[in-house]
């Protein structure tokens, strides 16, 4: 039984990701000190067309959330890329959805690899105990993923937690004067379009407080000249 870790668990590891080459292909690799192997996902390795061998017992793989899968292929003898040095690596065929390789303690162990999390930087020593330093960047929640249905089935019945989600769209439309009670008594004071300003008032605004009030009428008040 060994362990391996998803993006959705990794957060709480602080681990680091990057892209490689492997193969001759860019792959999204992971490096997981959490894991015991180190493993390939089964699409990315079959597009490698490379033969897989058969392992002489099953090897069975548990996340930390408990999913389990039970792995009987591995590729013996895979290159990996990093600043042109080539590393080769020992990889479990194993269905990921998230990343393409996974370098677990074997392969860390076996290179020397220190990995800072804090800085994203990867040092690890080649078969020719040279040093290489590799700046990679932490593994994020935002990443795109896309599972088709017959990989989602797959994934599901090998243990997979699934979640159902029912998303709606609350789009809501303006409201028409029609609808608004007052208003649509006065649908010539409140048009729905404007067509001009209104006119010019001698009088903008006014308040009565008595019907029919008018200013008071009184003589101007004449100084006598002195």
């Amino acid at each position: 039984r060994v362990y391996a870790t998803t993006v959705e668990e990794l957060q709480a590891h602080d681990l680091v990701e990057g892209t490689l080459l492997s193969g001759s292909h860019i792959a999204k690799v992971l490096f997981d000190a959490g894991a015991t192997h180190s493993f390939i996902s089964s699409r990315f390795a079959t597009s490698l067309e490379v033969s897989a061998r058969k392992m002489p017992y099953v090897l069975k793989v548990v996340s930390p959330m408990h999913a389990q899968e039970s792995c009987h292929e591995y590729l013996p003898d895979l290159d990996v890329e990093i600043h042109q040095h080539h590393l080769s690596a020992q990889l479990v065929i194993m269905s990921l959805s998230e990343f393409d390789v996974i370098l677990g303690m074997n392969w860390l162990y076996a290179h020397y690899v220190n990995i800072d999390c804090r800085k994203k930087q990867i040092r690890l020593l080649t078969d020719e105990m040279q040093l290489v330093e590799f700046h990679a960047r932490k593994a994020s929640r935002t990443d795109k993923i896309m599972v088709f249905a017959l990989k989602a089935k797959h994934l599901i019945e090998n243990g997979s937690v699934a979640f159902l989600v029912n998303v709606l769209t609350n789009e809501t439309e303006p409201t028409r004067l029609q609808e608004v009670a007052m208003v649509s008594e006065y649908p010539d004071v409140f048009p729905e379009e404007l067509s001009s300003l209104p006119p010019t008032r001698e009088v903008e605004f006014q308040i009565e407080l008595l019907p029919g009030i008018a200013p008071i009428s009184k003589a101007p008040y004449r100084m006598a000249p002195a």
